[in-house]
Parts: C-alpha cells; sequence; structure tokens
C-alpha cells in the first residue's frame, strides 16, 4: 500500500501557542512532529511531510491544509500541546470532525493514540467534537482539510502547565516521545509493516464506528444522577480530622466521566480537579479532613468539563469528648515480666545443677565417714597391740622378778632382743597412732566441707528460686492491671468514636435520577477490504454465521465449501466480450451481470454497455443468472426509481438469482451520496429490496464487512440476503450471508482479465 502522511506541528511564526514556564508550543511541536515521521518513516509503503517544518513560519491553517492535499495526504494530522487560562486541566485528548466518514474514521485512530497516552498514566479528555456559530468544525485546521475531502485530526498531548503532567513533558526527549507514540497509533490504524519486519500490525484491531446520521456537537450536558454516599470512617483520632470513605457514581450516556472534585463548605471553596476513573461510572474515593460540621459535595465533570453536581451530605457539630488518662507503658512491663522470667528460669537451672551437686557431695561426705571409721578401727587395732606388748612386758617382768638370776642366765640374750623388738614396735605403733589420728581429723574435715559445699548453694539457689517466682507474679499482675486500665481507655475512646459515628449523617439528601451502571458491550470482530479488521458492536437480533475456516478449501475455480456451495462469477461492461460456452463448460455455474447505475455525479441512470449482451449470452450458455445495480440513490423515492429502471430491464428474461443492490459510497466531494447517512442509507436499501421483492424476485444487498456492520442498521435489514465481498481464504464475517465474493482477480476460461469469483450457498 502507498500511505501519505501529513504532520501538522501546531502554531508558528508570530503564533507560538502555549508559552508557560520556559515553554513554547511551536518549538515543542515541530520536535514532535519530526520524531513521529522519523518513526513513521521505518514502515513500508509511507511516506511523511511536515506541512510547516520551519518554527518562525506565518502559515495560514488553509496554507496548511494545502501543502498536505498538494502531497496527496491520507490524512493530516496537527499535534499540540495544552495549557488551560485557570491552570487548573490536566490530561490529553483528540479533537475530531463533526461528520460523516471523517468522524467515524478519526474516532477509530483517536482511539489508539489516547490508548497509547493512557498506557503511561495520562487522564484521557477523550475522542471530542467542537463547532462554531455556524454549527461546522471549530477548528480550522480540521475544516480546512474536510472541505479538501481530507480527514484530519487535532491532538493535545497534554497540559504543560498542571504538575499532574508536567512529569510528562520536562524535557525535549518527552516530546519526541509523543511523536513516536503518535506513529505507533497510526502505524496501528494503518495496519502496517516495518521495513525491517520486527514489527507488524496487519492483523491489528482497531476500534470501528458507525457513520453518525447527523452532525455529532458538544456535549453540553454534564453527567446526571449523581451521587455520593458515606461508606465508612477512617482510623485517626475523633478530634483529628478524619479521613473518610465514600461512593460516588454518576450517568454519562454522550461521553465519559473524566474528573471529580468536591466541597466540604456547602459549595464556598472546592478541591481542585482529580482524576475519575477511566472507563467507569463509579469509583470509591477517600476525603481527609471531614470534621463534623462539615457539608460534603461532589461534582462529576465530563470530557468537556461540564459538571453534574450531587447530594450533599450534611454534619452535626462536633460532640464533646471526654479526657482520657494517659495509657499504661505497657512495653516497659512487659521488658520486666521477661527480666524476671529470664532470672527465674536461671535460677531453676541453678536449682538442678545444685541438686545434683548435693547428691555427689553427699556420697562424697559418706566416703569421708567410712574413712573416718576404717581410721577409727585401725587406731583400736593400734591400740589393741600396744596394750598386748605393754601386758607381755609386764608379764616378762614379773617372771623375771620371780627368778633367780642364774636361772635367766642363759636367756638374757633373747630377753634383750624381745625387749628391742618391743621398743620398736612401740615406737611404729606411737606414729601410727598420730598418723591415723591426723587422718580422722582430715576426713572428719573432708566430711564437713563436702556436706557445707553439697546443700549450701541448693539451698541458696531453692530460695532465691523462690523469690524470682514472687517477683515474676508481682510483674504479671503489674502488667495485668495496666492492661486492664488501658482496655478502659480504649473502651472509653470507643464509645467516643461510636458517638462521632451516630453523628456523622444527617441528611443524605436527594439525587436526581436514578443511576445506571456501565453496561457490557459486546463486540465482534470483522474485516475490511481496505482497512483491516476493527470491532464493532455485536447486533444481537442477528443471526450468526455458522462458517469455520475448515469448511472452506481450494483455490480459484476450485473454491469450495463443505457445507455446499455453487460456484459463479460477476461482471460488468469492463470484462469486455465474454465466451459464454467456455465460461460454463470451466464449472461456472452462475452469473450476476452488472445491469447498470447510478451516475455519482449526474445521478443519471443509465444501462450497462454490455448488459443484454451479457445476459442474453449467459441464459444462452445455460447458467444461472441475477442482476446487480450500482446505486447512489440519495432517498427512498430514488431507490423504487432504480428498481423501477431493473424490473423494465429483465422484462423477458429469466432470473433464477437474486437481483443485487449494491450500496456502495463514493466519497469524493464531486460524488452526490459521499455524505450519505446510515439512517438514509438504510431506508434506501430497503425500499429497494421492497420493491423488487413485491414483483415476485429475490433482492440481495452487496457490501464488505464494513460497510454491513457501520455504514447500515442491519437489524432493519435482516430479512435480505446478503453478498460479502472478501478477499480472504475464508470468511469470518460474524453475520450470516448468502453469497460470497471471495476474489477480485479471479481467471475464468472464455473471458480475458480479472473476474469476480463467487460462492453462493444453497
Amino acid at each position: 500500500m502507498s500511505l501519505v502522511i501529513a504532520l501538522d506541528p501546531g502554531h508558528g511564526g508570530s503564533n507560538t501557542g502555549l508559552s508557560y514556564d520556559g515553554f513554547l508550543e511551536k518549538n515543542m511541536t515541530r520536535v514532535t512532529a519530526q520524531a513521529m515521521k522519523e518513526e513513521l518513516e521505518k514502515y513500508e509503503g509511507v511516506t511523511v511531510i511536515i506541512t510547516d517544518p520551519d518554527a518562525e513560519t506565518d502559515l495560514s491553517l488553509k496554507g496548511r491544509a494545502d501543502v498536505a492535499k498538494e502531497a496527496g495526504a491520507d490524512v493530516l494530522i496537527s499535534l499540540h500541546f495544552n495549557m488551560s487560562e485557570e491552570h487548573t486541566m490536566f490530561g490529553s485528548e483528540v479533537w475530531i470532525p463533526s461528520k460523516g466518514e471523517a468522524y467515524a474514521s478519526m474516532r477509530s485512530l483517536g482511539d489508539l493514540i489516547l490508548d497509547q497516552f493512557a498506557d503511561i498514566g495520562l487522564t484521557i479528555r477523550g475522542n471530542k467534537v467542537r463547532l462554531n456559530d455556524r454549527g461546522t468544525d471549530y477548528y480550522g485546521i480540521i475544516r480546512e482539510s474536510i472541505a479538501l475531502d481530507m480527514p484530519a485530526l487535532l491532538i493535545e498531548h497534554c497540559y504543560a502547565d498542571h504538575e499532574q503532567d508536567r512529569p510528562y513533558i520536562t524535557a525535549e526527549d518527552n516530546w519526541k516521545a509523543f511523536g513516536k507514540m503518535d506513529a505507533t497509533a497510526v502505524a496501528q490504524y494503518y495496519h502496517l509493516k516495518s521495513a525491517d519486519g520486527e514489527t507488524d500490525y496487519s492483523a491489528f484491531v482497531k476500534n470501528g464506528y458507525m457513520v453518525p446520521d447527523e452532525t455529532v456537537g458538544t456535549d453540553r450536558s454534564g453527567p446526571e444522577a449523581v451521587s455520593v454516599t458515606w461508606l465508612a470512617e477512617g482510623d485517626t483520632d475523633p478530634n483529628d480530622a478524619q479521613m473518610q470513605r465514600y461512593h460516588i457514581q454518576g450517568n454519562e450516556p454522550d461521553t465519559f466521566i473524566v474528573y471529580y472534585d468536591y466541597t466540604l463548605d456547602g459549595g464556598q471553596t472546592w478541591s481542585g480537579l482529580l482524576p475519575f476513573a477511566k472507563g467507569e461510572t463509579q469509583m470509591d474515593i477517600e476525603i481527609e479532613g471531614v470534621m463534623p460540621g462539615a457539608q460534603l459535595q461532589v461534582r462529576l465533570y465530563n470530557g468537556y468539563t461540564v459538571s453534574g453536581s450531587s447530594n450533599v451530605l450534611t454534619y452535626k457539630p462536633a460532640p464533646a469528648f471526654e479526657e482520657v488518662d494517659a495509657d499504661r507503658d505497657i512495653e516497659s512491663l512487659d521488658a520486666a515480666c521477661e527480666a524476671s522470667q529470664s532470672t527465674l528460669q536461671t535460677m531453676q537451672r541453678a536449682v538442678s545443677v545444685t541438686r545434683v551437686w548435693s547428691l555427689v557431695g553427699s556420697s562424697l561426705a559418706a566416703f569421708c565417714v567410712l574413712g573416718f571409721a576404717a581410721a577409727i578401727l585401725e587406731k583400736r587395732t593400734v591400740h589393741k597391740r600396744r596394750q598386748l606388748r605393754h601386758k607381755n612386758a609386764v608379764i616378762r617382768e614379773r617372771v623375771e622378778n620371780s627368778l633367780p638370776d642364774e636361772n635367766t642366765v642363759g636367756d638374757n640374750s633373747f630377753t634383750q632382743a624381745e625387749k628391742e623388738d618391743d621398743k620398736r614396735m612401740a615406737v611404729r605403733d606411737r606414729k601410727r597412732d598420730r598418723r591415723l589420728g591426723r587422718l580422722m581429723v582430715a576426713w572428719c574435715v573432708a566430711a564437713v566441707f563436702l556436706l557445707l559445699g553439697a546443700w549450701g548453694p541448693r539451698r541458696f539457689f531453692e530460695d532465691a528460686q523462690i523469690d524470682a517466682e514472687a517477683n515474676l507474679q508481682s510483674a504479671n499482675a503489674a502488667r495485668e492491671e495496666a492492661r486492664r486500665i488501658n482496655a478502659g481507655h480504649e473502651e472509653l475512646r470507643e464509645q467516643q468514636r461510636k458517638k462521632a459515628r451516630e453523628l456523622i449523617l444527617t441528611d443524605a439528601g436527594q439525587t436526581e435520577g436514578e443511576y445506571l451502571p456501565v453496561a457490557e458491550t459486546k463486540t465482534v470482530t470483522i474485516y475490511d477490504i481496505a482497512g483491516g479488521y476493527m470491532k464493532v458492536p455485536l447486533v444481537p437480533e442477528i443471526a450468526l454465521s455458522s462458517f469455520k475456516e475448515t469448511d472452506f478449501s481450494g483455490e480459484g475455480l476450485g473454491k469450495t465449501c463443505s457445507k455446499g456451495a455453487t460456484l459463479g462469477i460477476d461482471v460488468s461492461k469492463f470484462q469486455g466480450d465474454i465466451d459464454w460456452e467456455t465460461v460454463a463448460a470451466n464449472g461456472v455455474k452462475f452469473v450476476i451481470i452488472r445491469l447498470g447505475s447510478r451516475g455519482y455525479e449526474t445521478g443519471e441512470l443509465v444501462l450497462d454497455d454490455k448488459f443484454t449482451e451479457n445476459i442474453e449470452g449467459a441464459l444462452g450458455a445455460g447458467l444461472k443468472v441475477g442482476v446487480y445495480f450500482f446505486s447512489t440513490a440519495l432517498n427512498e423515492k430514488e431507490a423504487r426509481q432504480e428498481a423501477e429502471f431493473i424490473l423494465d430491464a429483465v422484462a423477458g428474461y429469466q432470473l433464477s438469482m437474486p437481483v443485487v443492490f449494491d450500496t456502495e459510497i463514493i466519497t469524493s466531494g464531486k460524488s452526490r451520496n459521499a455524505g450519505i447517512t446510515p439512517q438514509t442509507l438504510t431506508a434506501v436499501t430497503r425500499a429497494f429490496c421492497e420493491r423488487i421483492r413485491g414483483e415476485g424476485l429475490t433482492p440481495m444487498i452487496y457490501a464488505n464487512a464494513k460497510r454491513l456492520t457501520t455504514r447500515l442498521y442491519l437489524q432493519e435489514l435482516e430479512e435480505y440476503d446478503k453478498w460479502l465481498a472478501d478477499y480472504r481464504s475464508w470468511p469470518d464475517y460474524p453475520y450470516n450471508f448468502k453469497m460470497w465474493q471471495y476474489s477480485d482477480k479471479g481467471s475464468v476460461p472464455g473471458i480475458s482479465g480479472n473476474v469476480d469469483l463467487n460462492l453462493y450457498f444453497e
């Protein structure tokens, strides 16, 4: 495809546009335009021109449009940045034409542009229309472009004078970023593919819109059924400014809600504008500083900054609150309890250790007692030996004293030795007796010290454990008492909060009208031969198609449908002379012949130059025949006139296929039906079909998917068969159709050049 895009950097020369805090719009828009141009030129088949590249040149709006038209532009996009008189506005908006095909197409492109801005967090003010006092487009660049049959829109990227938008506009790189986002939206709308193959929007689905029946004007009615309801109080002290929660809602049937603001003093002062939830009609908000005695009211605004006011929530004066003693320090009491618990655990461990030690010490003391007893026994043995020796000595002495000397002479040596031995033994026993005495004293001392060392610490730590248990019990009691006191304080505070809550709402006020939540809009995706994929609202009254991709196979004359279909063609004078016998011999079963047309400039009814030749040749070859008429009727009278023209022309011929009404609209400014509305086109189509059916023939409507869904009210034409033009491998059009024109470049033996190929579904 070849696409020419004209970029118009807003303002220039002496007209600087916005000038605020160092920002000059005429310079900013050229940076954005250049970045957009560079980005768009990455796509195949795209030519980009800038209408006014020099910021110092004065070029009129008409001059800009003329530059674009002379370059053959398919669309003109005017780039701007915004500023409000009171510096209160923020957000992005796109201004579009007010009527016709330009309105529908530019609204679709505007959606994609605004989606880019929404993704980075900007508030969306919407696609908008503004009219002047004459009822035509207010913005000259749009008005001058439409006068040249060139669709145009104007982008206000964001506000340079509001803190909400300021982060998006601070540097030149931000201005370039806007240009790149604009380029992406354009690439999506025109289903472009980048030259390097990395980006491909050929299957991108955009929004499709019905061409308006009347000029679309400014939405001068604000949101309706606006209401505010209280949800809950915050967690702040009742004596302080409260953070309150509310639910706000309203209807905005014409556009959508963009902002809200509120007052707490009955309307004397208002907050600044705040962003409303995108695409919603209701949301929850929080407002700080709501005290008893306040009068709260909320206003909702649409994208045109027209407001609707809510009911008023009135509050009673603030109640008198009792003084509450200071809370006890629970943390320090917790620390005291933890310290007492730790001490008790330490004492318990010490007692456990000393109990073990007391058993060991007692055992060792018992061993000392046994040693003491053994020493006593040994000492007694020594004493007995000493006594025995003493007794023997006495006896020997007595014996010696009782015998004469001569009788003892022979025994003197023995007696002397014995005495010496007794003497030595006596010395040894005395030493041993002294050692045993000292040992007995040692055993006794050791036993005493062991008993004292074993039982003294145990007794000490057992007493300490008792004291620690008492201290812990005392600390716990102090903490529980503090908790009880604090609970009493909190109970008193809660009673006061309840009292405050009871005084919140005294009058909810009245809301005018009934709130209507956003209804879910079901959509279907269609494919337009020229415009690609688009999403349109589902019409529930229309029967849906049952075709699937797997139902179709083959190409050219070999195209088939598993659900049953007859192969045919449609022809006009542009196919020249046709060998109908050869056509019939190659599988073609029917033909739809152009009977004639109404001149799109003159309005004259003209018979196709080859009609008579074609219909007689086709019938002679045994083909089933139908006819179609290219209409530019502007009203029902002209539609019936066209039907009569057809009936006169086919008189005497046997038609076994439908009589088709071709609804194509010529959008050139010279075309008589360029501005026909869907309402009129639907009425014209119905009038034609009814007149044909009245003569016992079968009427049919020819159109592509876009025309069927966005240029006609299909629910009013459901009873008539449809002939769909769609040149892909299978038709995924969502609604029922009777015939499918699947190629405009078919090749059929007997016809020179291209010819349209069709399947008729029995």
